[in-house]
């Protein structure tokens, strides 16, 4: 796998794909990272709208947005740096934590436009243990548990993942209600 490969791949996929698309690089679960190289030579792609990088390196966002057109919307993917990404360009994320806390992403999110360093790092701060233990550590199974909690639809996780555990359930229950607890259903 190197740049040229991947280059040549997002290229048939733009060329092929009847709307805009957005390029998702996810080293920690693939492998295989969306260098600062070969964003800067797939964003010169009329049909490649963005990139959503959920490496969580700031360093590596800011390269990439020095590297492209400014129409070229880079989102994060990284809970834990919605706002240092958002400082050096960024334009918002796609984040599982919204899956099951969406106000206060949305409130990070605002804060940010609205340039209140205070509240946005604040926010920031409040998301990182939600981050960390529940889309981090407990991964689907989490995500889904807690977006059960919230009043949302997650559901079983299926195969090969295994459901939570009392304990992790626990742990849930006790995040959830320390950063959202009028919204936790018990």
């Amino acid at each position: 796998m190197n740049s040229h490969v991947l280059v040549e791949h997002y290229r048939r996929v733009a060329d092929a794909a009847r709307i805009p698309i957005l390029l998702y690089s996810v080293p920690q679960y693939t492998g295989v990272a969306i260098e600062v190289d070969v964003a800067a030579r797939l964003s010169e792609h009329p049909n490649d709208a963005g990139m959503k990088d959920s490496s969580g390196n700031v360093d590596r966002v800011g390269a990439i947005l020095a590297a492209v057109p400014e129409t070229f919307e880079l989102l994060t993917g990284a809970s834990t740096t919605v706002y240092p990404s958002m400082t050096v360009g960024g334009k918002g994320g796609i984040l599982a934590l919204a899956d099951f806390l969406p106000e206060l992403c949305v409130a990070l999110y605002d804060a940010i436009i609205l340039r209140d360093a205070e509240k946005s790092l604040e926010l920031q701060r409040r998301l990182i243990p939600p981050t960390t233990r529940i889309v981090g550590a407990m991964g689907v199974a989490g995500v889904k548990y807690a977006m059960d909690r919230r009043g949302y639809y997650g559901g079983p996780v299926r195969g090969p993942l295994l459901p939570l555990g009392e304990a992790q359930k626990k742990e849930i229950e006790v995040l959830m209600a320390a950063l959202a607890p009028s919204t936790v259903t018990v």
